[in-house]
């Protein structure tokens, strides 16, 4: 149950914007929470790393060099010390020769610890050139997403040509440190900081997602030997019930909330029946998790450790809630909402990728119960989060009961 109870943390608080009131969002090549990107009290503190040449033979030099990290200088229960991995990737990278002992002494090489719920440095040489470290050692339950699974995706994707484009390209798996190496995408920029967060609600960019999680899951259906991945949230009124959701009083304050409703117990009913694993999804989809090239377009989606056979509706539902939370203002009618024209950008894009229809009486349901999931998150976030709370709840209650498309262009059945 311990182990339990800390990946339901890290998923509950792995939200997009915003920060939280302890541990905060996952991490990526380039960080993962919030639009506002940092947590009350952060700091920048100082990460010492070894630079070395390569064994040639002959004596070795040792250059110590003093870089920053904006990151705390400890987080109560944090499984990764910032030092310590920032130290390991480097010290992998020159070991394994990714980068050489020339381009050390030519360049330099820094590394950038990234981490916020998940362990994560980035070692760049000054060439261009830079690698993802991610930390496998943390303790996760494996139904509720784990590194493991994370793992096995990206072993499972190695040979794929049709798949590679879509994730971070693997480098390697130190067994002996149990930290994986991925490509840095040094060029990419994740979707809410896109511009300085501008392009967020951009409908071209909108087009790029649903066309690249269109084409995921058009070409992982064929993938086999990964696990189910199923909601943690369908499992709130049951017997798998996470344990934080009764222990946090903020986290089982909104949970009453939505087992309170008969509405939205409905929902839950719903999506649970309407379930079809027929492809490998993401699994936590949001604009956090996609990282996006701008010229030429490319996207690819990070931090797969709640991957495996699943619904693709469950995917393109996050999609959608990110886009409906960023425009929720006010309680203003869906079809005026900011959120509008790239919601049906995207799905526009992802049903001509996926060679197959989404219809918006399948989604629906799906989409209500990312908002909830929303809003259980928004429990954990600092500030006056009580009105956004209740806005989602209360467009979950309106999706979940409507059957027509809240957007003109998909009306379609």
């Amino acid at each position: 149950m311990p182990a339990r109870r800390l990946r339901v943390a890290a998923s509950i608080r792995g939200s997009s914007r915003g920060s939280t009131r302890s541990t905060s969002g996952s991490a990526s090549s380039s960080g993962k929470s919030g639009n506002s990107g940092k947590r009350s009290g952060t700091r920048p503190t100082s990460v010492t790393i070894l630079e070395r040449e390569a064994e040639t033979g002959s004596t070795s030099t040792t250059t110590e060099r003093s870089i920053r990290s904006d990151r705390p200088a400890a987080v109560p229960g944090e499984a990764v010390s910032t030092r310590d991995l920032a130290r390991r990737a480097a010290r992998i990278v020159i070991a394994r020769k990714m980068i050489s002992a020339e381009e050390v002494h030519r360049y330099g090489i820094r590394a950038r610890d990234l981490s916020q719920s998940n362990g994560v440095a980035l070692v760049e040489a000054g060439n261009g050139r830079g690698y993802a470290a991610k930390d496998m050692r943390q303790t996760r339950t494996d139904d509720q997403g784990s590194p493991g699974r994370e793992l096995a995706l990206y072993r499972a994707i190695a040979g794929r040509d049709d798949l590679q484009p879509f994730a971070p390209a693997f480098h390697a798996y130190d067994e002996d440190e149990e930290v994986m190496l991925l490509e840095g995408l040094l060029s990419y920029r994740r979707l809410d900081q896109l511009s300085g967060g501008k392009l967020t609600l951009d409908a071209e960019v909108a087009g790029w997602l649903g066309e690249a999680l269109g084409g995921w899951h058009l070409a992982a259906a064929s993938l086999a030997g990964l696990q189910p991945s199923n909601p943690w949230l369908f499992d709130i009124d049951g017997d798998e019930r996470m344990a934080i959701l009764d222990s946090d009083p903020r986290l089982r304050e909104v949970t009453g909330k939505i087992l309170a409703c008969d509405d939205l117990r409905s929902l839950l009913s719903e999506a649970r029946s309407q379930w079809s694993a027929s492809t490998v999804i993401h699994g936590d989809v949001r604009f956090a998790n996609v990282m996006i090239h701008r010229s030429p377009p490319a996207v690819r989606f990070i931090d797969w450790e709640t991957s495996g056979r699943g619904d693709p509706a469950w995917d393109v539902a996050g999609a959608v809630q990110e886009y409906l939370s960023v425009g929720i203002s006010g309680g203003n009618p869906i079809e005026r909402s900011p959120a509008a024209e790239p919601v049906v950008a995207m799905l526009d894009a992802y049903e001509r990728a996926s060679r197959g229809p989404m219809p918006w009486t399948r989604l629906a349901p799906f989409v209500a119960c990312r908002l909830l999931v929303r809003a259980i998150q928004l429990a954990n976030w600092e500030g006056d989060v009580d009105e956004a709370i209740d806005e989602h709840l209360a467009l979950a209650r309106v999706l979940g009961r409507s059957k027509a498309a809240p957007f003109a262009s998909r009306s379609k059945p």
